[in-house]
């Protein structure tokens, strides 16, 4: 039985949101904080493309408060406790993180 374009994109979209569903706020830890939601959206895609399951936590609230990035608090970048050592190692090869940024947590 062949699946159609449309049946495979529906279930691959099915098994992601049912995987993103298992995991509760606890299991996420912040690997990177960027000034602006904007500039989470390029190291999220590389991320989830090599299959780590990626939150961008506060992003509305730049939206709503854009000042609120001028304290530090920034938009979080968030990955599973379990893939967040290798996502820290991807983001550091392509040069979204230097050494230091991911010492700083």
């Amino acid at each position: 039985m062949m699946l159609s374009l449309k049946s495979l994109r529906r279930t691959l979209t099915l098994k992601f949101l049912f995987s993103f569903v298992v995991l509760t706020m606890a299991d996420f830890v912040t690997v990177a904080v960027f000034n602006y939601a904007h500039e989470t959206m390029i190291p999220k895609a590389m991320l989830e493309s090599e299959g780590i399951i990626c939150y961008v936590k506060d992003e509305i609230s730049m939206y709503i408060q854009p000042f609120f990035s001028l304290n530090g608090a920034g938009v979080k970048l968030q990955v599973s406790k379990e893939d967040a050592e290798d996502a820290i190692r991807i983001l550091q090869e392509r040069g979204y993180l230097t050494e230091q940024d991911s010492n700083a947590d």
